[in-house]
């Protein structure tokens, strides 16, 4: 009887849990995608200013979330990443951009440098400050300038101002005093130039890249209101500027950029690019407002067509150009975002006289 009380236990025994695991399974599967569902479109409004517009109720939570992020990433900034940039790539002498007359590297200013204002200058047009490396751009460029003053253009000034107290209190003060945030003021900026009508009509939306080439046009109404240098958020500053006189920046052998101008105030030659812009405004090419902008007008004023140098511009004289050497790629270990190297130690030539 044990035998077959045995074997009656086994044959009634329960049944086997295979088939209640999988369902299991596949309910711990459905809720992982049901709750990832409901996290992707959370996470983007919180990391993404674009996810949400002011009158959503989520926008106060998202702009707290994305402003305590940024304070964090900025927080850990340390600016010896800076000072490592600068002195791994800072070489060799000192030297200024002159003209091609010159065979060895000169460290003496060029005399008509002299009329440029000692003011460098930056553009922000983000609403955040998204890439905390750009810190070092303002920092090596006041460190090599000592003379200028350095001021950011932003589009959400006071955000920017709260978002750089930490790195800021940690500078010198004679680097900390001469580095400035201003409002960024399209209206006020294109008022009394070539984009002023571009501008108020509108022009400017019929574009891919709207902020982008607000930016293009912005740097070159501001470059001939005040004078000085413009560079880019991505260059690094090895050298100084200030031996610089009116010069243009290629980026290859064949197209100049417009991440680098150096120019006097009120100069002719910034006014002849601000209504190429305006003339030739093409939203939708990538490129056509900024580098190739500044080769048309290049190309139109100080080498005509045939040379016909009846149509040869006097604000061509004594322009310098930077040839691409004078700027390098550079990348390093750490980061390799700095898309541009200003590197002053190059000959450019004359293009006028």
């Amino acid at each position: 009887m044990k035998g077959t009380d045995s074997k009656s236990m086994s044959t009634f025994s329960p049944p086997p849990m295979g088939l209640s695991r999988r369902r299991l399974k596949v309910f711990q599967l459905l809720l992982a995608v049901a709750v990832i569902g409901a996290l992707v479109p959370l996470c983007s409004v919180l990391l993404s200013s674009e996810a949400t517009s002011p009158g959503d109720p989520t926008e106060a939570v998202a702009s707290a979330f994305r402003e305590r992020l940024l304070l964090s990433s900025l927080s850990e900034w340390n600016r010896t990443n800076c000072t490592h940039f600068v002195d791994r790539a800072s070489n060799h002498l000192t030297t200024y951009l002159l003209d091609e007359t010159s065979s060895v590297p000169l460290t003496h200013p060029s005399p008509q440098a002299e009329a440029i204002p000692k003011s460098i200058f930056f553009l922000h047009f983000n609403e955040r400050l998204k890439n905390p490396k750009y810190l070092c751009s303002l920092e090596s460029a006041a460190r090599k300038n000592p003379n200028h003053t350095i001021t950011v253009h932003a589009a959400n000034h006071k955000t920017f101002i709260k978002s750089i107290r930490k790195w800021s209190s940690a500078l010198p003060e004679d680097v900390k005093s001469r580095i400035v945030v201003s409002p960024l003021n399209w209206e006020e900026t294109f008022q009394d130039t070539p984009l002023e009508s571009w501008f108020q009509q509108g022009l400017y939306k019929e574009s891919t890249w709207v902020e982008q080439n607000l930016g293009n046009g912005f740097r070159l109404a501001q470059l001939y209101k005040s004078g000085g240098v413009y560079m880019d958020l991505d260059i690094l500053s090895i050298n100084p500027v200030g031996g610089m006189a009116r010069t243009l920046a290629k980026q290859d052998w064949g197209m100049f950029n417009n991440a680098f101008f150096s120019m006097n105030k009120t100069d002719a030659f910034v006014w002849q690019l601000m209504e190429e812009f305006a003339e030739s405004f093409n939203g939708y090419k990538w490129g056509f407002n900024g580098p190739e902008m500044v080769m048309r007008a290049y190309n139109s004023n100080c080498h005509p067509p045939g040379a016909n140098m009846s149509l040869y511009h006097s604000s061509c004289d004594d322009l310098n150009v930077a040839l691409s050497t004078s700027f390098s790629l550079f990348n390093t270990k750490i980061e390799a975002s700095f898309m541009i190297l200003l590197k002053l130690n190059a000959t450019g030539h004359k293009t006028g006289g």
